[in-house]
């Protein structure tokens, strides 16, 4: 009868010793996988950071040439009133008028020997305000993306609680 139970009392403790070893495994796969976990989602939120940095970068790029155009624009239409201006003072006799129009600015003086008329077709950008509504626009399209990346990032975490708690109850 001894023989016996010390038999089955060493079958038991190898019983108990293969379950507290497979629960140990289960448990070490388990934080793995929420390491990784984190790590991605570390690592998405880094790209994430990168990619704002660039759009940033990228804006106010846009920004700074559409202002130098601006300048531009401004300067030549001094120089040009200053033309139409030497224009009059030349002939005394002339009339000068000047006009603007979608694509072209065009000053003329008649009644005298000189006339003249320039055209910013080429150097002048008059549907500036165009780009800007595209900015903003592309800028509400990122604003959208990042919230959903955040709405993700938090599901993700929401799941990974939820799985420490069912760990936490099973053990």
């Amino acid at each position: 009868m001894l023989k016996s139970q010390i038999c089955l009392s060493r079958i038991d403790d190898k019983k108990n010793n293969q379950e507290t070893n497979a629960w140990a495994v289960l448990r070490n796969n388990t934080k793995q996988q929420q390491q990784q976990q984190q790590q991605q989602q570390q690592q998405q939120e880094q790209q994430q950071q990168q990619e704002q940095q660039l759009q940033q970068e990228q804006q106010q790029q846009q920004e700074q040439q559409q202002e130098r155009e601006e300048e531009e624009q401004q300067q030549q239409m001094q120089l040009q009133q200053q033309q139409a201006q030497q224009q009059q003072l030349q002939s005394s006799s002339s009339s000068s008028s000047c006009c603007c129009s979608s694509r072209e600015w065009s000053c003329s003086s008649s009644g005298g020997s000189s006339s003249s008329s320039s055209s910013r077709g080429q150097h002048l950008k008059p549907f500036s305000f165009l780009q800007r509504q595209q900015q903003q626009q592309l800028q509400q399209q990122q604003q959208q993306q990042l919230q959903q990346q955040q709405q993700q990032q938090q599901q993700q975490r929401q799941q990974q609680q939820q799985q420490q708690q069912q760990q936490r109850k099973a053990s």
